[in-house]
């Protein structure tokens, strides 16, 4: 955990015995939690980075984890092929989802809580009841697998990034696919939409950041790196909400896609929302636009 201001460690988070490569904060930024290569899933004090419990029950790595956004639960996403929600006071497991039937690499929560959403090799988005882990619907039209997962503010839109260089739209409501956004030449790793729903965000493989008009889904910007993204839609007086990424393989191309700069802004200062990007990197947003990253290393 890096001090925003100085750039100083504040402290390292130790405890994972394999590679750290998700990582999200609850809204109320009490808590830190980290999904790894060694199947399991750390809670973590943010203020004093003390270890407050470790979740087992994957059996195989997980690489994609989220918070509710009441803080209610802790959602998981691993290659076990399975999604898990966790009690974070507890750490019991309740709820195991299966039906995916490749690894689970991108995993969220809408903000009502009504549905976890999530992303698979399997080419597939599914949607789970939260309450009773039923699955929904499963949304297909991904020819390879989908690597990020995330939804709109408002809970309308659901958005898929995939290695067929894809970004696809679907309506939350029906699972209707909305419409797909080219352009990318390479597999999509990370996607994101504004708060105002304007503009959908999309980083790939072939290390550029493309900015898609929702409503139309043209390519409204492409640019070199996030921070080129984050300008050109503060231009636009819009915020970026959520940044989600997943396949594990990527993670060298995306931090470098991402940048150099490695902060993380404390939730006191924060003041704009703040979203898992898993694969070991988390973005926020502050009052001032600026991008700010808590980053994971691989030991």
């Amino acid at each position: 955990v890096w001090d925003a201001a100085s750039g100083a460690l504040v402290r390292t988070l130790e405890g994972h015995t394999d590679r750290v490569v998700s990582v999200a904060v609850s809204r109320d930024g009490k808590w830190i939690v980290s999904a790894s290569r060694d199947s399991t899933v750390k809670v973590w004090d943010a203020a004093s980075g003390a270890l407050v419990r470790t979740l087992e029950g994957h059996t195989d790595r997980v690489v994609s984890v989220a918070v509710s956004w009441d803080g209610k639960w802790i959602v998981s996403g691993s290659y076990d092929r399975t999604v898990k929600v966790w009690d974070p006071l507890s750490g019991a497991l309740l709820r195991t989802l299966e039906g995916h039937t490749a690894p689970v690499v991108s995993v969220t929560v809408l903000r009502d809580g009504k549905w976890i959403v999530s992303g698979s090799y399997d080419s597939t988005v599914k949607m789970w009841d939260a309450a009773s882990g039923a699955l929904v619907r499963t949304l297909e039209g991904h020819t390879d697998g989908v690597l990020s997962v995330t939804v709109s503010w408002d809970g309308k839109w659901i958005v898929s990034g995939s290695y067929d260089s894809t970004v696809k739209m679907w309506n939350a409501a029906s699972g209707a696919l909305v419409r797909t956004l080219e352009g990318h030449t390479d597999g999509v790793v990370s996607v994101a939409v504004s708060r105002d729903g304007k503009w959908i965000v999309s980083a790939s493989r072939e290390s550029t950041v493309k900015v898609c008009d929702a409503t139309s889904g043209s390519v409204a910007q492409s640019c070199a790196s996030m921070s080129e993204a984050a300008d050109f839609m503060q231009a636009r007086d819009t915020i970026l909400e959520d940044v989600s990424m997943a396949s594990e393989a990527a993670w060298q191309e995306i931090a470098t896609v991402a940048g150099s700069v490695v902060v993380w802004l404390p939730p006191s200062t924060r003041g704009g929302w703040a979203g898992s990007c898993g694969m070991g990197s988390f973005f926020t947003f502050n009052k001032r636009r600026e991008l700010n990253i808590l980053c994971i290393s691989n030991k």
